[in-house]
């Protein structure tokens, strides 16, 4: 099977899946799919950043980006804290756990830290403003999350073709060898064309500023993906993951979503 192939098979599986879950828990399965899809990139970014940081390093920042996405989501049991308060005591925690491990190479101890508090606030503080976001919304929940996915996707598989067919010029070759301007811009066009499309027809309010919104998501997309592109570029690693055949790990497939998340709280919450 082509790699092409390979690709489609496994986007569509998750496809199902994604619309079985909507099946069985409603409204809930986004809150259940961001819950895991952003544990498991919690994970595979640890594998990938922090696979040489000492244990206690690496255990502190799964468990308190593990505390914090909890508390983001519209959960009773654990107690009522701003996330100004849990994301600067987490700071402090992590920069403890960093500090003390046993290695007397301050560079090493500087870029653990640093390692660990980017992904803090990459995967815990970023996914956690999609969650308050979808929950001030939740008239409109699944439509306005279809929107994010719908609109930062289509930038992908827009960029992939455009860049197929046109490409030449490589934006960044020593972050990402194929990624093209031409899929780029490309990449900008089938976000503004699918997700205004979308909010349309399924998001009362449509206006000359939703055309800016998904410009921007897409904008941001592309800098997510350029980003894991140069954070897996440093581990020495091609993929996060092997959880999508074809498409590598979970945060190979979310790393648009997540940094499209700020320009999608600001306009929203």
């Amino acid at each position: 099977m082509s790699g092409l192939k390979v690709r489609v098979a496994s986007a569509l599986v998750a496809l199902a899946l994604f619309i079985l879950c909507f099946v069985f828990w409603g409204v809930n399965a986004t809150y259940v799919l961001l819950y895991f899809a952003i544990s498991l990139a919690q994970w595979e970014y640890i594998n990938l950043a922090l696979d040489k940081a000492r244990k206690t390093l690496r255990v502190g920042f799964l468990v308190l980006s593990q505390y914090y996405l909890l508390h983001c989501l519209p959960l009773d049991f654990l107690p009522e804290l701003s996330p100004i308060k849990l994301a600067t005591q987490f700071f402090v925690f992590m920069c403890f756990f960093g500090l003390f491990t046993e290695t007397d190479k301050l560079e090493e101890i500087r870029n653990d830290i640093f390692a660990t508090c980017f992904g803090f606030i990459y995967l815990s503080v970023i996914p956690g403003l999609l969650a308050v976001t979808l929950a001030k919304n939740s008239n409109l929940l699944a439509e306005y999350f279809g929107f994010l996915l719908l609109t930062v996707f289509a930038g992908d598989v827009f960029a992939y073709f455009a860049g197929l067919l046109f490409g030449d010029k490589k934006m960044l070759p020593t972050v990402s060898p194929k990624k093209t301007i031409v899929g780029c811009v490309g990449g900008l066009f089938g976000s503004v064309l699918v997700g205004s499309s979308f909010y349309y027809f399924f998001i009362p309010g449509f206006s000359a500023k939703v055309l800016g919104i998904c410009l921007l998501m897409g904008l941001y997309a592309q800098t997510g993906d350029f980003l894991e592109s140069l954070i897996k570029r440093i581990a020495g690693k091609k993929d996060s993951g092997r959880i999508m055949p074809g498409h590598g790990g979970i945060l190979d497939r979310i790393d648009g979503v997540i940094f499209a998340i700020p320009a999608f709280y600001f306009f929203f919450f």
